[in-house]
């Protein structure tokens, strides 16, 4: 089975129930990388919502880049910047 389809914006589809590729009027968990086996049931009506299955742990949330040579703050966080050769001020060679 594929994928189910993001939503337009979405670069990939998130978790939750879609569709049932292989089974019409029923819904499926997608865990965020797979479908989840054993968790196909009837598509909820109008205005009924579904909790996860028990067992399936949530997907983390991706939050973007994290850079740890970097103090929070930005770069005046971290003090005086370094100018010249540091080799040169340690006495090193």
């Amino acid at each position: 089975m594929s994928a189910p389809t993001p939503a337009p914006g979405d670069d990939r589809p998130r978790e939750g129930y879609y569709p049932d590729p292989s089974i019409p009027g029923y819904v499926r968990y997608w865990n965020g990388a797979a479908w989840v086996p054993g968790t196909s049931r009837p598509a909820p009506k109008d205005g009924e919502s579904l909790a996860p299955p028990p067992g399936v742990t949530p997907a983390v949330e991706e939050t973007g880049p994290h850079f740890f040579d970097e103090e929070p703050g930005g770069p005046a966080a971290s003090g005086p910047a370094v100018t010249g050769n540091a080799a040169e001020e340690t006495g090193g060679s």
